[in-house]
């Protein structure tokens, strides 16, 4: 039986649709967010009582409002390439069936992910309503996440350059090797500028909303064996 041709590589024009979709996804998430993020804050010298600035319950709430919205992001992300690689794995041959294998796969974990964090609805997790040091500790390890996720992400890029590079020369199923390196490099891009812009967003957030509100909890914490000082 004659040997189907391979098929080519993906052309410009769908790398450029896939870039379009993902700071699409990026631009939403930042500008239902940029009302948090650029509220002008009082100086620290002049702020009133903490009710009358924000409360700590409220300043938690937000963050995981916030990390809804981020999950609202990487579950379109997801849905859309499920979508998509599920209809290029039933028409395409070669390392182009391969990637779009290696995007559904890869899309099913990150909607598992996904899912939860989005249907979940925000609660308060303080201890009580002066809880500042639980609001840092949620704070500092919503940052931690999104820091040790970016190594990750680091990593996935430099897999999926080493297998398209050793994909020219490979003997064991080469076109397997290209199109799951396209897979990590694509996934790998995409939430590398995921984790990072939710990092950023994160920051600014507590510089912005938490960090003024330290003077009048810093006795409170300083008091509590293995309490963290505040620096973002």
């Amino acid at each position: 039986m004659a040997r189907r041709p391979p098929i080519p590589l993906v052309k410009q024009d769908r790398m450029v649709r896939i870039l379009k979709f993902l700071i699409s996804g990026i631009a939403q998430a930042l500008f239902s967010l940029w009302p948090t993020l650029t509220d002008a804050q009082t100086p620290i010298q002049k702020l009133p009582n903490p009710p009358d600035y924000t409360s700590l319950e409220e300043f938690d709430l937000r963050r995981q409002k916030m990390n809804r919205i981020q999950m609202a992001v990487l579950t379109g992300w997801a849905t859309g390439n499920l979508i998509s690689g599920s209809i290029g794995w039933a028409t395409t041959q070669g390392s182009e069936s391969y990637f779009h294998i290696g995007n559904v796969g890869w899309n099913v974990v990150n909607l598992s992910i996904a899912l939860p964090g989005l249907i979940r609805k925000p609660s308060s997790i303080l201890a009580c309503s002066d809880d500042f040091a639980g609001a840092l500790k949620a704070q500092k390890n919503t940052q931690l996440v999104y820091v040790l996720n970016g190594g990750l992400d680091f990593a996935y890029l430099g897999t999926g350059l080493w297998l398209l590079q050793n994909a020219k020369h490979a003997q064991w199923m080469p076109h397997m090797q290209r199109g799951l390196g396209r897979t990590l490099v694509m996934q790998g891009s995409f939430l590398l500028v995921f984790d990072f812009a939710n990092y950023l967003i994160h920051t600014l957030h507590g510089r912005r909303r938490l960090s003024p509100l330290e003077q009048h909890y810093r006795c409170r914490a300083s008091a509590s064996p293995g309490s963290l000082l505040l620096h973002f």
